[in-house]
């Protein structure tokens, strides 16, 4: 027998408990079919995810007259079931996650970058994972788009770290780190810190905070300069490629200082 999903709306059959429950209780023989974005719902999937594996044979669902798909809540379960118990195999085999960042390429040169990683793996070592995943940044830690970091979310968010090994917090973000706290709790995530910060006071935090910032946007303004004296190097090489041969000393000059000029606006 089948139920339209007109009728499990009366029920608010939205959520997998609820589903459960009241089919254990009151529709224990009945077998409820869904449309599509019911069972899409249910198992947490697109639309699109539930026709690509219509066509790949791997979740067949029954067709209507009108050629719609209706799908088995008790074949939608089975699947829900199986993916449960994967997703808890795999929840077992987490490793830890060592995390490290430098600010700049030439600490990397300095070995700034391996030292730190070193660390880390040795402490994962010690305590038991010979396996441990390594992650690691070359740039500002007031940049929220950091490969490495946004590499942290997603494998926290897949359940496959036990949790995150860094040797400052500020290696993960230099402001917000709570909210990466916040994010990593959610998952049962920690993040365990190897140097034990030093007591600071509310006048030495406020100072190193503001010298954060102007390291920062210090850098930015260097870079800018830095890209701007490329530019101009590379276009009076062009300029003096070009008319060296045809223009003379001082029409050349005067081609350079206007370029440099409009360079400058």
């Amino acid at each position: 027998m089948a139920i339209s999903c007109k009728n499990l709306s009366i029920f608010k059959l939205r959520k997998i408990d609820m589903i459960n429950a009241y089919i254990k209780e009151n529709l224990p023989t009945l077998d409820i079919m869904l449309r599509i974005s019911d069972a899409a719902s249910f198992l947490g999937v697109s639309k699109g995810t539930l026709r690509r594996w219509d066509r790949q044979k791997i979740l067949t669902p029954v067709r209507t007259p009108g050629n719609h798909r209706r799908y088995s809540l008790h074949q939608l379960r089975h699947v829900f079931t199986s993916c449960k118990e994967e997703a808890c195999k795999n929840s077992e085999e987490t490793h830890i996650l060592c995390y490290a960042r430098v600010s700049s390429h030439k600490q990397k040169q300095k070995g700034d970058l391996l030292r730190q990683m070193n660390t880390l793996k040795e402490h994962a070592f010690q305590e038991g994972d010979t396996k441990p995943i390594c992650i690691q940044d070359v740039g500002s830690g007031l940049n929220p788009r950091r490969s490495g970091l946004q590499k942290i979310f997603k494998l926290v968010k897949s359940g496959t770290i036990a949790h995150i090994l860094v040797t400052y917090t500020d290696r993960l973000t230099r402001f917000g780190f709570p909210f990466i706290q916040h994010y990593c709790d959610l998952f049962n995530v920690s993040i365990v810190e190897l140097s034990q910060p030093t007591e600071k006071s509310v006048q030495q935090s406020l100072v190193d905070d503001m010298m954060t910032l102007i390291a920062c946007f210090s850098g930015k303004l260097y870079g800018l300069r830095s890209a701007k004296r490329r530019k101009r190097k590379s276009v009076e090489a062009l300029i003096e490629k070009t008319i060296h041969h045809r223009l003379s000393r001082a029409t050349t000059r005067a081609i350079k200082q206007a370029v440099a000029r409009i360079l400058a606006i």
